[in-house]
């Protein structure tokens, strides 16, 4: 997306791929208001940054709807997610680019380019790359609740509660 501007001057303009900032210079200050401003709103903005780095590689959402959310996940050369499951989502994953180890309810699948699994809710599951390469997939969750804190850890790597 272009942002384009004609005539204007001593502004900061900051875009993201889900808001833009554009605030007169010496006033980013005010910034902190506008974020408390949009939190009173429930503003999911203000709560959830579209993309965030992990310490096993990072994620961006693609899409987020009543009935789904999309998110890219790139996890790196000899890193896992958590051992997890989720009470409110199902999820769908289509690999894109590498090879998965996924454990599935104590069942070991190899995921390469162009395969996909279904993991149900309340699945105990996780996924891992044990090769030099980022593994990418598409995740496609679907439920009643598409939060982070719906992720309850059972075994984690990086010592996250």
């Amino acid at each position: 997306r272009i942002i384009a501007t004609i005539g204007i001057k001593d502004l900061l303009i900051i875009d993201t791929n889900d808001a833009t900032l554009i605030a007169k210079k010496g006033q980013s200050e005010n910034v902190k208001k506008i974020v408390n401003s949009l939190k009173t709103k429930n503003i999911k903005e203000a709560f959830e940054n579209n993309f965030e780095l992990r310490p096993w590689g990072k994620f961006e959402n693609l899409s987020e709807t009543k009935e789904c959310k999309v998110k890219k996940i790139t996890v790196f050369p000899y890193q896992r997610l958590s051992k997890q499951f989720h009470k409110y989502r199902s999820e769908h994953w289509m690999i894109i680019k590498g090879t998965g180890t996924v454990y599935l309810n104590d069942k070991k699948i190899i995921l390469k380019k162009g395969n996909s699994i279904d993991i149900k809710k309340k699945s105990i599951h996780y996924i891992e790359n044990n090769t030099g390469k980022n593994l990418i997939f598409i995740e496609i969750q679907m439920g009643t609740y598409f939060g982070e804190d719906d992720i309850f850890r059972l075994d984690d790597p990086y010592e996250r509660s």
